[in-house]
């Protein structure tokens, strides 16, 4: 089972959320249902203090199965997707006992809404929160939507929903997210020691919820002149964001709006409706398909460089070298790093260099903070990336991406100097955006070996290459490039 309820000790159930043959938890039919029948002995038989909700894994929830999203055709379908998901998370925010969830690593989406159902939330130093259902064009439907603005208030929901953004346990912490942040180790005593505080403190087992409404959220709550005023704000400030394209934060201002309008039913109900609209809509359908499409593209590309590494000698993943440190090649760098790919980062003087790392450093930094990588990740990526102002020290690379300024001569002079010290079987590339690859090509003595590789800026944040062969590019390499 995906869903196990495990024996009471000193009065506290532990449900232990563990999905079978998968390395991470998420969210399936299967799961929903195994987590009813729980709740129904729960139900049946309730523990005499309360109940930990935790994980097998090493993290929580990633959320639902998108293809459960994808596979839905019709309104009613997603209508009653979304009643089925609140039903059930219902009846655990309905349990005459206290119940506190535990979570550590990635904790997404659905995850997160099941935590939300739960009296309080306490996370490991390691957890990583996000509702992101936006992302996908869509909206938190399973009841996430009407308790996060009742737990954290009518600003911290809309920051949290309409931008999809990970919080790490402290600044999950700081919005009212999580009740409380512990040792990974301590997590599931912790919880535990929670319910026995919650259930000594409300021995009728009924615990209230958790709020932190703030002024604004209690005018827009108790006010009907203020809560307009408020939400045509909120709403004008959320459309001006996402640029007046995307539905589906203005819809989320409106679950908002509901949430804090008083009447629970209601609220849920407009919940199911919107979700509805969004899921069927044009852009949720290219959202959803496009991430369908990019994890096909992720466990390709790790099967595949399991397949290079296997296939080179010694085991080793491609050497990439990438000549110029500048925000493009810097940007390239960091990526190739964050692929696991060892780079020599190369430019003429120490100074760009630094600038350079420097400017890996930050983006790496922001991810850690953004809850996107452990510390120790992005300790790792850095050290993958080794400065150089020695362009002896890119000999071995199996794929060198020149990103030096758009000066037509200057690359031709430097794929002229690669030959003397590349292997004829390495791959050359030019980020150039606006000058002549063929020319490019034609001053080296390996042309065949030679194509145009442009990157968008900022490189971290763009998920489109554009690959220009020449005429004389030969069709192995075409392949060769798209598969690196």
């Amino acid at each position: 089972m995906p869903v196990r309820l495990e024996g009471a000790d000193g009065g506290v159930a532990v449900v232990v959320f563990d999905l079978p043959g998968s390395k991470v938890n998420k969210i399936t039919r299967d799961v929903l249902e195994a987590l009813d029948q729980v709740l129904g002995r729960l139900e049946a038989s309730p523990p005499e203090l309360g109940v930990v909700f935790t994980t097998g894994k090493d993290h929580f929830c990633v959320g639902a199965d998108v293809a459960l999203i994808a596979a839905l055709s019709s309104r009613q379908e997603a209508l009653e997707g979304s009643r089925r998901g609140q039903e059930i998370f219902a009846r655990l925010a309905g349990l005459p006992c206290a119940t506190v969830a535990a979570v550590r690593g990635t904790c997404l989406g659905g995850g997160m809404e099941w935590a939300l159902a739960c009296d309080r939330i306490v996370a490991a130093e390691d957890a990583r929160l996000a509702l992101p259902e936006v992302r996908l064009g869509i909206l938190p439907a399973w009841g996430g939507s009407q308790r996060l603005p009742r737990r954290v208030g009518l600003g911290p929901a809309v920051e949290i929903m309409a931008t999809g953004r990970t919080l790490d346990a402290g600044k999950a912490r700081s919005r009212g997210m999580v009740d409380a942040v512990v040792p990974p180790e301590r997590l599931r005593h912790e919880a535990a020691d929670l319910v026995r505080r919650l259930a000594a403190d409300h021995p009728g087992g009924r615990v209230p919820p958790a709020r932190r409404a703030g002024l604004v959220g209690w005018a827009a709550r108790w006010l009907p002149p203020a809560r307009s005023l408020i939400f045509s704000r909120v709403r004008a400030e959320v459309i001006k964001r996402s640029g007046g394209h995307y539905p589906a934060p203005p819809a989320i201002v409106e679950c908002v709006r509901a949430a804090l309008a008083g009447d629970a039913g209601a609220g849920f109900a407009r919940e199911r409706e919107l979700f509805a609209d969004l899921v069927l809509g044009e852009v949720s359908r290219e959202l959803v398909g496009l991430f369908l499409l990019s994890q096909q593209a992720k466990g390709w590309y790790a099967r595949e460089t399991a397949a290079a590494a296997e296939a080179a000698p010694g085991g080793a993943a491609p050497r990439v070298a990438v000549l110029g440190a500048g925000i493009m090649g810097a940007g390239i760098a960091h990526l190739a790093a964050s692929q696991g790919l060892t780079v020599v980062l190369r430019d003429i003087a120490r100074a760009p260099l630094e600038k350079g790392m420097d400017h890996i450093r930050g983006e790496v930094r922001r991810k850690v903070d953004r809850g996107k990588l452990t510390a120790a990740e992005g300790e790792a990526v850095v050290a993958r990336v080794r400065p150089s102002e020695d362009l002896a020290a890119i000999r071995d690379a199996d794929i060198v991406i020149e990103a030096v300024t758009e000066d037509l001569e200057a690359k031709k002079e430097l794929f002229v100097a690669l030959d003397a010290i590349l292997s004829p079987d390495a791959i050359r590339c030019s980020n150039t955006s606006s000058l002549c690859v063929t020319e490019m090509a034609a001053a080296t003595r390996h042309p065949e070996r030679f194509v145009g590789l442009h990157f968008f800026s900022p490189v971290p944040l763009m998920n489109v290459v554009e690959v220009i062969p020449t005429l004389m590019t030969s069709k192995s390499l075409r392949d060769e490039v798209m598969e690196f």
